[in-house]
């Protein structure tokens, strides 16, 4: 296995993220998010807030990635659910009995933080990527990449 790119997360830091562990600040969040099938929006989300916690949604090496701390781990996926796109960083965190999961908030898919397998519903055989984290002494967090976007290797031409 090649070794992996890591690149800083910009306007996040570890402090900010909401610690699911917490039983009295769980119990606050409410999120109702309803797919784009039921929205009358144009770009298909209704999203009704009133939560103090959820994930948070970074955007590095042209990808969307959804960002969750538990305890003292910070945990990285992409951000879209494999079932029909969901945003997973509106999701809730839940402990199963052998994994910790982001519930889909459209239509409640359960998908494990450590490996991006599919919990629930059962017999779906669909997994996501999930991004191995670093986080510095200063909370600095960075999330590892197996390569760069094309972008970074992007020439314009110019004349000389």
């Amino acid at each position: 296995m090649a070794d992996l790119i890591y690149l800083p997360v910009k306007n996040v830091q570890y402090g900010d993220l909401f610690d699911w562990s917490v039983p009295v600040e769980r119990c606050k969040s409410r999120t109702v998010t309803l797919s784009p099938t039921k929205s009358p929006r144009k770009d298909g989300l209704i999203v009704l807030k009133d939560k103090t916690g959820n994930g948070t949604l970074a955007q590095e090496n042209e990808q969307d990635i959804a960002l969750f701390r538990f305890k003292d781990t910070v945990y990285a996926v992409r951000e879209n659910c494999p079932h029909l796109g969901g945003p997973l960083h509106l999701g809730e965190i839940e402990e199963l009995a052998d994994s910790l999961c982001v519930k889909c908030p459209w239509h409640g898919w359960k998908i494990d933080l450590k490996d991006g397998k599919v919990k629930f519903p059962h017999g779906h055989d669909v997994t996501t990527v999930v991004f191995p984290v670093k986080v510095t002494e200063n909370g600095q967090i960075y999330i590892g990449f197996d390569r760069l976007a094309e972008k970074y290797f992007h020439v314009e031409d110019s004349e000389f």
